[in-house]
């Protein structure tokens, strides 16, 4: 299935997709730049309710599929932010087993800084 592409950000449509940190990244920067950040860094801080629904849109621009079924009904900026986080960087049991044996498998290298490895 090809990637759905809006206004340069790529769309989160499926978990387990590996876009995350880069949605993540151009979301918050839209919302940052429409000054509405706030709304997303706290359930408590909202500004006015032009704020939140200003940040509602903007995230809810950005998803689709699964991602969108599973977060309708969220008017929270917060809250949506916090569901979506958690469908892309929560790993199950089995993913952190993976995981972990991978970093297990790479050992550092003398003189390797500790950011590299």
């Amino acid at each position: 299935m090809p990637k759905q592409i809006y206004k340069g950000v790529t769309l989160l449509c499926e978990p387990g997709e590996d876009n995350w940190t880069v949605w993540s990244g151009k979301v918050k920067s839209k919302l940052k730049m429409k000054e509405v950040w706030k709304c997303v860094e706290s359930s408590a801080t909202y500004g006015s309710e032009k704020d939140k629904y200003t940040a509602l849109d903007i995230i809810q621009t950005y998803i689709g599929g699964t991602v969108e079924a599973d977060t309708t009904g969220i008017d929270c900026p917060h809250a949506l932010w916090e569901k979506i986080k958690k469908m892309f960087t929560n790993l199950t049991g089995v993913e952190k087993a993976v995981a972990l044996k991978q970093l297990l498998k790479c050992p550092m290298t003398q003189g390797e800084h500790v950011v590299e490895y």
